[in-house]
């Protein structure tokens, strides 16, 4: 092993001590600088977007959003009023009716930001109208 230059205070160091003389701190590789492929590549794992759902929410807080929030297949224009830990709060302001909606992130099928605008699209459960199944076990 060689002499070694201390990360910290720059002070060079004979090869069998473990901490600097200078200024006590332990032996650490040196920090290796990132190739031009990681460099790269760290500009499309995130860059300034955001990395989780929650995030991207915070941003657009209090604007108007577009949700499937009735129907699967139409979104609907609705007011994003709540980004919490676990799940997300909007208000369906349409006619005289307001319905306040909640939903947890896990619910969200895809996010997409287009014009300036928010569109969200959501899991939902779908009952046909008018459908009727009975189950039941018959002895035999």
């Amino acid at each position: 092993m060689e002499d070694w230059t201390c990360q910290d205070c720059k002070a060079i160091n004979e090869a069998a001590s473990p901490n600097c003389w200078n200024c006590k701190a332990p032996y650490r590789l040196p920090s290796v600088p990132p190739t031009a492929e990681e460099i790269r590549r760290s500009q499309f794992v995130n860059g300034d977007a955001p990395t989780t759902f929650r995030e991207l929410f915070l941003k657009r807080a209090g604007d108007m959003v577009l949700i499937n929030c009735e129907e699967p297949s139409k979104q609907k224009s609705a007011c994003l009023i709540g980004v919490h830990g676990e799940y997300f709060s909007i208000l369906d302001a349409r006619g005289k009716q307001q319905t306040l909606r909640h939903y947890p992130y896990s619910a969200i099928l895809s996010c997409a930001e287009h014009d300036g605008a928010l569109s969200i699209e959501v899991h939902r459960q779908v009952f046909t109208k008018g459908a009727f199944a009975v189950g039941m076990s018959i002895p035999l």
